[in-house]
């Protein structure tokens, strides 16, 4: 039998739930064409901008991963009921997480960091992880250093897309979109749909913490 590696939907949906909530803080609180005054703060913006988007994007490959592999099995007939509702959040967030961020207006830089990630996201989580019997000290070891070199280039690609876009001549093609979906997305991944997912999430949270689900709670 080959040894993997997933997080319990039960418990990343509390991690799911606090990213949620600084997300659409986000949202609400910078609108869509928002632009800096200025160039370094412009630059200092764009940063930010690219930690924040570079986490959840790794978050967002890390609740798909999850959410396909118990949906293919990994739970027990037992204990569905507990498992679906943080199933379907996570599922859903990752998505859009990975969508807006990387495929709204998706160009080659873009593709090959999400290949990139989601490669390195994959391995570490079912195989270097599970090298060890005790698989907690390599995760709780490798985990954050992984997520903090993929925002880090992904910070970096974010401002060689900018620099690269101001240019009038371009030698680069990197930044150039091959396509634009941003108002197709907006249907499916908006601000309403964000605070309904965001109150789902925290709702699930809370009864995780009670050995609930939504679908339990109510039926019992």
């Amino acid at each position: 039998m080959v040894n993997t590696f997933s997080f319990n939907p039960m418990f990343l949906i509390h991690i799911c739930a606090l990213l949620q909530t600084i997300y659409l803080g986000f949202l609400i609180l910078i609108p869509d064409k928002f632009t800096p005054a200025g160039k370094t703060k412009e630059v200092i913006y764009k940063v930010f901008k690219g930690l924040g988007l570079g986490t959840i994007v790794v978050f967002g490959i890390i609740y798909v991963d999850t959410a396909l592999l118990w949906l293919f099995g990994t739970w027990s007939m037992a204990d569905w009921q507990f498992q679906l509702p943080s199933v379907i959040i996570l599922l859903y967030l990752g998505l859009g997480y990975i969508m807006v961020s990387l495929f709204s207006r998706g160009n080659v830089l873009d593709i090959v960091f999400c290949g990139a990630a989601t490669t390195s996201v994959l391995v570490f989580l079912h195989w270097w992880v599970p090298i060890d019997a005790v698989m907690g000290a390599r995760l709780e070891g490798g985990l954050p250093i992984l997520i903090g070199v993929l925002v880090g280039v992904y910070v970096l690609i974010s401002l060689f897309k900018k620099t690269n876009g101001q240019k009038k001549e371009k030698i680069e093609k990197g930044s150039n979109p091959l396509w634009d979906i941003r108002t197709q997305a907006h249907y499916v991944f908006n601000r309403k749909i964000h605070l309904i997912f965001w109150i789902l999430a925290v709702v699930q949270s809370m009864l995780a913490f009670y050995g609930y689900s939504i679908l339990t709670f109510w039926a019992s």
